[in-house]
């Protein structure tokens, strides 16, 4: 049995890289105990960290099934629920209120913002007569038993440091991968919701991955096949991009923040970047290099005309990323050069292509 549990973790593991990069790093991150009973529990170790207890349970779980479990487990270590649990006294109720909450969490048609775990308390100790409490199966029950609290000084210092080790553990598996340590958080919880994020994504990659010229440089790592020897050749590709980022009054910090994280993504993947800050005139253009600029200019109305034509007459570069709200007046583009729009929100009729960054949702009592 514990070697069918062994290569269940193995194939676990491979899919997730494959399927979902940034969990599949969160995944192995996590030392896993084989735990005689239960399925997947999180747990917490003083001397070693977070860890997985994954019992013979798991073995009967269908890959949806498997896959759910494991992103709830997830979304309580990213959330920071364990930290919570720490400073408040466990009851019979807190079972219910983490499982709750992180089906909550996985919910694709909920709208509003997800409620906290004191809301979920409240509501679920209000409504106990409806068999909330009851209905909590065996299961679950074992899912959530290495959860426990602390006295009230002990528990403060522990959940100090617990979540700063979250972060930098988060922000740490994102760079892994290539994320950028940027909103590592933000990163993370679009993708255990498991929405369409990633499709938007692959089209920005291939984007910037199909445009600009290619040219040759030396190298040593591939030999020539004329002479055998000295440096071979091998053809590169880097896109000269203009990236018109809206600066307008429409847009909050947080929404720039978003934005400058796609930007360090595209730039970690070798392209020359010229931003250009814009509301109703160019505000202000210069080289990106890396991270998110401490000032932005703007705070006026929207006009995507005069950025466009900036970007193709002064910069000529291979591409134009504009990324907006998209509220403001349909542009009257007309050029070769391919302009993608990233959007913060859906908006029909532009010129070009456009895609939309889903919604981020985070929950207070991690900020």
């Amino acid at each position: 049995m514990e070697a069918r549990i062994q290569q269940k973790i193995t194939e676990i593991g491979r899919t997730l890289l494959v399927q979902e990069p940034l969990l599949g790093e969160v995944w192995l991150m996590l030392s896993k105990n084989i735990s005689p009973e239960g399925d997947i529990a999180l747990r917490y170790h003083p001397l070693e960290g977070f860890q997985l207890a994954i019992g013979p349970d798991l073995l009967q779980l269908s890959t949806e099934a498997l896959f759910l479990l494991i992103k709830q487990q997830f979304i309580h270590l990213a959330l920071g629920h364990w930290i919570k649990i720490l400073l408040l006294p466990m009851d019979r109720y807190w079972i219910a209120v983490l499982q709750a909450s992180g089906e909550e969490w996985l919910d694709m048609n909920k709208q509003s913002t997800p409620k906290s775990l004191l809301q979920w308390y409240e509501q679920i100790k209000r409504n106990e007569t409806t068999g909330s409490i009851k209905s909590i199966s065996e299961t679950v029950k074992k899912r959530y038993r290495f959860w426990r609290t602390s006295d009230h000084q002990r528990g403060q210092a522990e959940a100090a440091y617990l979540k700063k080790y979250i972060q930098q553990q988060m922000t740490s598996e994102a760079a892994c991968i290539g994320k950028s340590s940027i909103l590592a958080f933000d990163l993370f919880l679009e993708e255990l919701k498991d929405n369409p994020s990633m499709a938007w994504r692959k089209i920005l990659r291939l984007f910037t991955n199909q445009t600009g010229t290619t040219y040759l440089r030396h190298t040593h790592h591939k030999i020539s096949r004329r002479y055998g020897e000295s440096p071979g050749l091998r053809k590169k590709r880097k896109p000269r991009l203009a990236i018109l980022v809206d600066t307008s009054g429409s847009l909050s910090r947080a929404d720039w923040r978003r934005f400058f994280t796609e930007i360090h993504r595209i730039k970690q993947n070798g392209a020359d970047i010229y931003i250009c800050e814009i509301d109703v005139t160019v505000r202000k253009v210069w080289k990106y290099h890396y991270g998110i600029p401490n000032q932005i200019t703007g705070g006026g109305g929207t006009v995507f005309d005069i950025g466009l034509q900036y970007a193709v007459t002064e910069i000529q570069p291979d591409g134009i990323i504009y990324f907006s709200d998209g509220q403001g007046p349909i542009p009257e583009y007309k050029e070769a050069i391919p302009l993608l729009w990233v959007l913060t929100q859906d908006r029909e009729g532009l010129p070009g292509q456009a895609i939309v960054m889903p919604k981020l949702i985070l929950e207070a009592n991690m900020r």
